[in-house]
């Protein structure tokens, strides 16, 4: 999809393994959006760290691992 590759920024926490969601603001078309997102990752992810988009789900969750610039 249109976002995948692309970083945000984590706005409410990401529980780890996918087992509920958080939000994450990102750029999408040029405009600013808060989006609902899950990840695969092994811990938590907490607001303000930097996230990559690596999938999306079939009702529009973003699918991210943490990003380190």
């Amino acid at each position: 999809g249109y976002a995948i590759g692309k970083v945000g920024t984590v706005y409410i926490p990401i529980p780890a393994e996918m087992k509920g969601t958080g939000k994450i603001n990102i750029t999408i078309q040029e405009r600013l959006v808060e989006v609902n997102a899950m990840t695969p990752a092994g811990r938590k992810i907490a607001t303000g760290e930097s996230v990559r988009v690596i999938s999306t789900d079939e009702t529009g969750i973003l699918v991210v691992e943490p990003f380190d610039k």
